[in-house]
């Protein structure tokens, strides 16, 4: 639709049908790039790949997505200010505590593609 900005996104998420649906969505609207471990998306970004908007499970084996985020502030705050948070609510207590402040976004699986489009357009015009 008139209006509605093309960005550059990157999926993380372990969940391979799940990484499958988004990307068969985003792709259709965006650039798009999909890893499976927040280790191989922080990674790409350490080594000068940039994105106007970062979906990130929170959930995953390794490094999760609070880890993920920590370390990506630490180092690229301009790319930790694009991340977006989706969870299907399994939370173990360190994520119940990273996700009680407000400064993250949080989509809950299962979302439909409206909302996920409306949280694109919301992080790319953000403020860098």
């Amino acid at each position: 639709p008139i209006g509605k900005q093309r960005g550059r996104v990157l999926v993380i998420d372990d969940d391979h049908a799940l990484r499958r649906a988004i990307g068969r969505y985003v792709k259709r609207q965006h650039d798009l790039v999909v890893v499976e471990s927040a280790q191989a998306g922080y990674d790409l970004l350490i080594s000068g790949e940039r994105f106007d908007v970062i979906l990130c499970d929170m959930m995953m084996p390794d490094m999760d997505g609070a880890e993920f985020f920590e370390r990506l502030e630490a180092v690229l705050p301009d790319q930790a200010a694009r991340v977006v948070f989706m969870t299907g609510g399994a939370f173990t207590q360190r994520t119940k505590e990273f996700l009680s402040p407000t400064r993250h976004r949080l989509l809950e699986k299962p979302f439909e593609a409206t909302v996920l489009e409306a949280m694109i357009q919301e992080v790319m015009a953000a403020p860098a």
